[in-house]
């Protein structure tokens, strides 16, 4: 029987930019392209998925389906972005590396419960990015 060995390596937690030392007046928006949203750039506290990030990649891993004689599944580099709201509603999904793997891991996003980025204390909308790198390998 075929194992799908899937090995990822979490090259970024969040992609967001970060000052040294935090602050009120460090919080600035821009309006995302894609939503129309005012997201914020740099945030105080990052959006997180409730429960844990290996959960979440743990049940993208499990889920993911791929086609062994497509070349661009046997190693894949992925990236992926979305806004999560102020609600921790997600919106605004995007692909930027890795269409067929990437749509997969987008169509399983809004199974997972978001907590919304906060700046100043306030919950705010934030660009969250998800760069993975994962191998296949039949064992």
């Amino acid at each position: 029987m075929k194992k799908i060995t899937l090995v990822f390596f979490i090259l970024f937690s969040v992609m967001t930019c970060f000052g040294q030392k935090p602050k009120i007046d460090s919080c600035y928006f821009i309006t995302d392209t894609l939503t129309g949203k005012q997201i914020y750039r740099f945030v105080d506290k990052p959006a997180t998925v409730t429960g844990s990030k290996d959960s979440m990649m743990m049940k993208i891993i499990k889920c993911i389906k791929y086609n062994k004689q497509s070349p661009e599944t046997a190693e894949a580099s992925i990236a992926i972005a979305f806004v999560i709201d102020e609600h921790g509603v997600v919106s605004g999904k995007r692909i930027i590396r890795g269409k067929l793997i990437g749509q997969q891991i987008l169509d399983m996003l809004d199974e997972f419960e978001w907590q919304p980025a906060t700046c100043g204390g306030v919950k705010v909308a934030a660009l969250y990015f998800l760069p993975l790198s994962i191998h296949f390998s039949d064992d």
